[in-house]
């Protein structure tokens, strides 16, 4: 079994490829909802051109939805782009539904790690019980180290020095 520290530094790791996946995959999908939409609307194009204008389609507007509707929904590359969009739908949640696993996954290591500091602090401690507010605040330092992996801290940036080193009353 390897060592928390280890397995910390692993799982931020697939945390940050499965963001990226993610990511990538919500770009896919946009850009197949904006190819369906265009495709659609040529589709559509096609089918007023075909029909001879507009009122070639039906004699009032719902019957050139409806007329509209189904020559579209039988259009192949309308169908092959929809299955695309489906296909990058897909993607997207297994990609989503990772990325809570891992998230999950983090928080249960957080709290195996928050049990072992406690355990330590007892032994370190002669048998004594720590206090809870003792054994929170060894376990958050713990925890503080692992995630400042993951997160930088920010820089300061210029200028931002306070105004006043203390509080003027």
């Amino acid at each position: 079994m390897t060592d928390l520290g280890t397995q910390f530094d692993l799982l931020i790791d697939n945390l940050d490829e499965a963001r990226r996946r993610a990511a990538a995959c919500r770009l896919d999908m946009s850009a197949a909802e904006d190819a369906l939409r265009l495709g659609i609307a040529q589709a559509e194009q096609r089918a007023i051109e075909a029909a001879g204008g507009d009122k070639g389609l039906g004699a009032n507007a719902e019957a050139r939805a409806r007329a509209l509707l189904l020559v579209v929904g039988a259009d192949q590359e309308v169908q092959g782009l929809r299955a695309h969009l489906y296909r990058a739908m897909e993607l997207r949640n297994e990609a989503e539904a990772d990325l809570a696993t891992l998230g999950d996954q983090l928080g249960k290591l957080h709290w195996i790690a928050r049990v072992r500091m406690a355990e330590t602090l007892e032994v370190l401690g002669g048998g004594q019980q720590l206090t809870t507010n003792q054994s929170n605040a060894a376990a958050d330092a713990g925890a503080m180290r692992a995630v400042e992996k993951l997160v930088p801290p920010p820089e300061e940036p210029p200028g931002s020095e306070p105004i006043y080193d203390e509080i003027p009353f």
